[in-house]
Parts: C-alpha cells; structure tokens; sequence
C-alpha cells in the first residue's frame, strides 16, 4: 500500500507540474476568472462506518428450534383405512364395519344355512396404513421450508455487510458562465478502506458465527428423515388453522408462533455507528481543484466539439417528463440511513392477515349492531372493505373521479400531454376493473360450487334417510327372524334340559345299581374268602394231623429215616403250601381284572342297558358266580392232585 501511495505522489506531482506551465495560457486564465466569479461549493469529510445488526431474530428462532427439532425427530400420524371388497378366502380380519357392509349388500351373501349362519362370496375389508400427511404436519414442513429461506437470506446479506470501513467523502460543486456558456459542475468521490482497529468487527464475526450456526440447524431439519416423508405433501397456505393440535401441543403452538414472528420480521435492522470529521482545505488544495475542475471541463468540451459530425446525426428521442412529488433532504447528510433492509414479501401474511381480519371483525360487530339484519350489516362491512381498496388506487394513482376545479384554473395548452395522462388513467382504471371482474367471477364460481354442494348434499340427505327407512324395514324383518330363532333356541334349550336331566338321572340309577353290586360282590367275596380260609385251614390241620400220624409211624423206624422223611415231608409242604398262595392270588387277580374290564364295557354300553338292567346284572352275576365256582373247583382239582 506504502508503495502505491510513492507512486501516487509521484504521479500527482508531475501532474501538477505540466497544468503550471499550462496556465499561462490565455483560455486558462479566462476559464479561471469565470470560475472565481461563480457559485463554488467543496466539501471533505473522513468517516467510519460500523453495521450492528439486530440478533433478536437470532434469540427467537432458537429458542424456538428445540420444539421443531422435537416434533421431527417424533411426528405425528393418524391411521388412514383402505377399504377393498376381496373374497371370503382371502379376508383376514372381519370388523363390525364388514358386519354393516354386509347387512347394506346382501347380494354379496352367498347363502343362509338352515342354522342361521350366513356365508358371504365377498367381504369388506380395512387395512390400516400410517399417515403422515395430517394437517399439522404440513403445517411443519412448510415452516421448515420458510425458516430456511428466512435464515438463508439474512446470512446471505450479513455475509455482504459484516465488514466495516472508513470512507473519505470529495463533493465539488461550481455554477458559473464562460462567455456566454452556463456550466453546472458536479464533482462526487468516495473512496473506501478496510479500518485499522480489527475488534471494531469482532462483534458481527461473532454474529455471523451464530447464524451460520442457525443455518447448519436448519438445513439439518430441511434434510431430516421427516422432510424426506413429507416430500410429495401439499404445502399449507395463509390463513393458518389453529387446530386442537397447534393450540394444545407446546411444541406445534411453538411453531405457530414462530410462524408469527416470520410474518411480523420481514426487515433485517441494524444500526450504524458513525465517526466522522471534516477536512479543511488550504490554499494549495484550492488551486489543486482549480485545476481538477480545468481538467474535467477542457477534456468533455473538446471531446464533444471532436465528435461534434458524428453527434449531429444521432437523432432526438423526444418524451414528455412527468412531475414528481417531491420530499426535502438534508444534502449534508452523507451517512446511509440505518433502515432496514427488506428480506420477504409481505404483501400477505399470517401476521397482517390477523390485523386484517381484526379490523374487519370489528367493523363486522358494530355494522351488525348498528343495522336492522345480519344481511344489511355484512354488506356494509364488505361495502367498506372495497371502499378502503379503491380509495388506495385512487390516491396512489391520482384517479380522482370528481372534477377538481383548482385544477381548471391552470391553463394547460398542451392537449398531448393531457391524453398521455388520460390513457394513462385509462390503462390503470382497466387493469382495476379487469382484476375485479376476476374476483367478481372468482366469487360466482364459489357461490355456484356451494349451490351444488348443498344439491349433492340434499340428496345425500335423502339417500340416507331413504336407506334409514330401508334399513330399519330390513332391521325390523331380521328382528322377527331373530325373535322365531329365539323360540326355536329356548325349544331346542328345554329338550337338551330334560334329555340332560334324564340322563343325569340314569346316570345316578346306574351307579347306585353299580355300588349295590360292587357291595355285593365285593360281600360274596369276602364271604368266599373266609370260607376258602376255614377250609385251607381245616385241611392244613387234617395235614398236619395226617403229619403226626405219619411221623409217629417213623418213629418207629429208624432215627436216619425218619429224618429223611421229615426233610422231604416238609419240603413237600412248603412247596405245596407255596403253589396254593399263588394259585389263590393269581385267580384272584385274574378275576379282580375281568371285573374290572366288564364294568368300563358295562359304563360304555351305559344307555343301551338301561332298558335291561336288571337282566343284565342278573346274567352277570350268574357268570361271576359261575366263575367262582369254576375257579374253588379247579383249586379243588389242584389240591386234589398235589395230595
């Protein structure tokens, strides 16, 4: 910079030194009287500029960030049913709503069974699949998507505007005449430099930290999994419904307030910090301008006389200029005003909507209060709103209706110029009146959609009245049906009681008659038992008598004999008294098992011996004593035998 600034002066002084030799010259001497005896006007001032933009819009999104973060991490969903008519086979779930489906299309009955059961050929079926494109979801993804425009665009400009600089203002101003020629000289320079002092930007590097920050938020919830769900959804539009949803949830009432404040902050404010001072000029800087304004004036002068030919075939564009209204300055105000800058459109918004809307309702209220019906009120209020519309168009394009007479008494003798201003005029007033035939035929395409709704809906209406009275024949009809299967049901509930309770009965008869006879058998038993002891017991003493007598015949012979003989007498008794144990049991339990058996054929065959009962148990009685006398005989046999 140092050596730019070397050659600068090197430059300037050079310069200075040729337009000295020059000024000897008799037009410079003429062109400097003539600039002394004008109006002159310098000006020099070195000032700095530094922006601190506003982070209020910083503090609220971010606190508002950890609902939408919440909200897409956890969406909402509602069940959406895809109702299909599939055959019976293929139905997997039967719900009540099947039920009234079939009740309403009975041609899809395939038959009634003689039972009551019906068999339907086809069936309606529900199948329920997650919906995410509820209302408030929408509502989510289209928020998304404006909080990513509204930080996006105000770190786009503090990007652009974070630096601050220091400026050096040069404004020369001179009204004077050369011979016979006006000149107006106007000489404006800025020059902009980076500031010396880096901490003076500390503070919007801190700033620009944060919202780049805010902007990686953002865009990780415009990239999120929700936003990939929600791709193909219809986005919300202006006005917002505030559902049970958005107003009982925190975090979707968070959202919608934030919707709010996006609607309200539409300028990105800041304030300017400004260090300024004026700069003198000496009398050498004065012959410096001097100069400058020679220098400026001899190059365009004779730069126009050289090309005077060239200029002289250019043709004259010729245009009326319309007056303007015009709003004082301060001309020494040279520091950009602080005002905001403009991010979105708010030609409509949730924000100036409620305002709007407000101010309608009130005017609503009280025309309503002030009129003889709801009808006469409304249409003031509308007259009103249309009247506050038109009184905008008329003023901002000046379409005055009324005749001004203050005008009439300026004489204006330039017809052309009066009917450019009246096509003009008449131009605006088609672009109104074709805009309000739009919404006229905007307003009679809703009132007709809304005529035929009502139509479609009165004949739902009686559709469904006409169904209610089918359906409550068909109800009353299927009611008779269900009170004769009712009597038929209580019938069939009687006979299946008294055939029960017969059973029951026999069933009580049988087991007293099989207690009876397991007494009885069980008494014969014993009976036989006591007896085939006393005899086994009367025969074992005649043994033994028999025992003594022919011991005491051994005796008599030899003592070696009558051991032997003892040895095997008594060998032979056990075994014998051995063989008559197990044949008694094995008998015995050969005859407990076929008792056994016969009373599971005899519960088996339970009803068709309740007729002969007594025959049966007669018979059965015969053969079991039959049995018994079979089994002491063979016993008898065996005993026989062995003896």
């Amino acid at each position: 910079m140092a050596k730019t600034l070397d050659n600068l002066d090197i430059f300037y002084q050079n310069y200075i030194n040729n337009l000295t030799e020059l000024e000897k010259d008799q037009f410079v001497q003429g062109f400097y009287r003539a600039l002394d005896g004008g109006d002159n006007t310098l000006y020099q001032k070195n000032m700095s500029e530094v922006k601190n933009f506003d982070e209020t819009w910083i503090d609220t999104v971010e606190s508002y960030f950890p609902s939408l973060d919440k909200i897409t991490r956890n969406p909402r969903t509602a069940l959406k049913y895809n109702d299909e008519i599939v055959p019976i086979e293929k139905a997997r779930k039967v719900t009540s709503r099947s039920i009234r489906h079939l009740a309403s299309h009975t041609h899809l009955i395939k038959e009634v069974r003689e039972d009551g059961t019906i068999m339907p050929k086809k069936i309606l079926v529900s199948e329920a699949d997650t919906e995410y494109g509820t209302y408030e979801n929408r509502f989510l993804m289209t928020l998304i998507e404006r909080l990513f425009l509204f930080v996006r665009n105000r770190l786009d400009i503090i990007k652009e505007n974070v630096d601050s600089y220091q400026k050096r203002h040069f404004n020369y101003k001179s009204n004077f005449s050369l011979n016979e020629t006006i000149v107006e000289m106007d000489f404006d320079l800025v020059v902009k430099d980076g500031l010396d002092d880096v901490k003076i930007n500390e503070y919007n590097r801190k700033l620009l930290g944060r919202v780049e920050h805010l902007d990686k938020l953002v865009s990780s919830l415009r990239s999120s999994n929700f936003m990939d769900l929600m791709k193909n959804q219809k986005p919300v539009n202006t006005p917002i419904m505030r559902t049970q949803v958005i107003q009982k949830n925190v975090d979707f009432n968070n959202g919608y307030l934030l919707w709010l404040f996006l609607d309200r902050y539409n300028l990105l404010t800041y304030d300017v910090v400004v260090n300024e001072k004026n700069l003198r000029f000496d009398k050498s800087y004065l012959l410096d301008v001097k100069k400058l304004a020679l220098s400026s004036f001899a190059i365009v002068i004779a730069n126009q006389k050289k090309r005077q030919t060239l200029y002289d075939d250019i043709e004259f564009k010729e245009y009326t200029k319309k007056s303007f209204k015009t709003k004082s300055k301060d001309l020494s105000d040279t520091v950009d005003r602080p005002e905001g800058i403009e991010v979105e459109d708010t030609s409509i918004n949730q924000y100036y909507f409620q305002e709007s809307k407000k101010l309608f309702r009130k005017n609503l209220d009280e025309q309503i209060k002030n009129s003889s019906t709801f009808e006469v009120g409304l249409k003031r209020a509308l007259r009103d709103t249309v009247n506050i519309s038109n009184a905008i168009f008329s003023s901002h394009f000046e379409l005055e209706e009324d005749v001004d007479i203050f005008q009439k008494l300026i004489k204006n003798d330039d017809p052309e110029a009066l009917i450019d201003e009246a096509k003009y005029k008449a131009k605006i007033a088609k672009l109104i009146r074709e805009t309000k035939e739009v919404d006229y035929r905007n307003y009679i395409r809703l009132e007709k959609k809304l005529l035929k709704e009502i139509q479609v809906n009165d004949q739902k209406l009686i559709n469904i009245l006409s169904k209610k009275q089918e359906d409550k024949i068909v109800a009353t009809l299927r009611l008779e049906e269900l009170k004769q299967e009712k009597i038929i049901a209580n019938t069939n509930e009687k006979i299946l009681s008294e055939k029960e309770a017969f059973i029951n009965k026999s069933k009580e008869e049988l087991k007293n008659k099989k207690a009876a006879v397991d007494a009885k058998l069980n008494e014969s038993l014993e009976k036989k038992k006591e007896l085939e002891l006393k005899r086994l017991e009367l025969e074992r003493n005649n043994i033994k008598e028999s025992y003594k007598e022919k011991r005491d015949e051994i005796i008599a012979s030899s003592e070696i004999e009558k051991s032997l003989i003892t040895k095997e007498f008594e060998s032979q008794l056990q075994v014998f008294e051995k063989e008559q144990n197990d044949i008694y049991a094995l008998e015995e339990q050969k005859l407990k098992e076929k008792f056994i058996e016969e009373l599971k054929q005899l519960k088996k065959d339970q009803e068709s011996r309740e007729i002969h009962m007594q025959q049966t148990l007669a018979e059965e009685k015969a053969k079991t004593l039959e049995l018994i006398e079979k089994a002491y005989g063979s016993l008898r046999e065996n005993i026989n035998n062995k003896e």
